[in-house]
């Protein structure tokens, strides 16, 4: 349920402009920011392309599915 609720607080994200932040955020409410830099999470060049963001939303659920077993 934690793993869903925090993808729907990313998904729920109107403007892409506050996408990365929403995201960073909701790492940070569980505690996962080393994790996330460790896998380097946050470091693809696709947090800029509104694009990428299923594919964003995804990585973040599988990171997120893997850290709050």
């Amino acid at each position: 349920m934690m793993v869903q609720d925090a993808i729907d607080e990313i998904t729920n994200v109107q403007n892409f402009n506050d996408f990365y932040q929403r995201s960073f955020y909701q790492i940070a409410k569980f505690g996962l920011q080393l994790d996330a830099r460790k896998e380097k999470l946050f470091t693809s060049d696709n947090w800029l392309d509104p694009q990428c963001k299923d594919e964003l939303i995804e990585k973040m659920r599988r990171f997120l599915i893997k850290h709050l077993k």
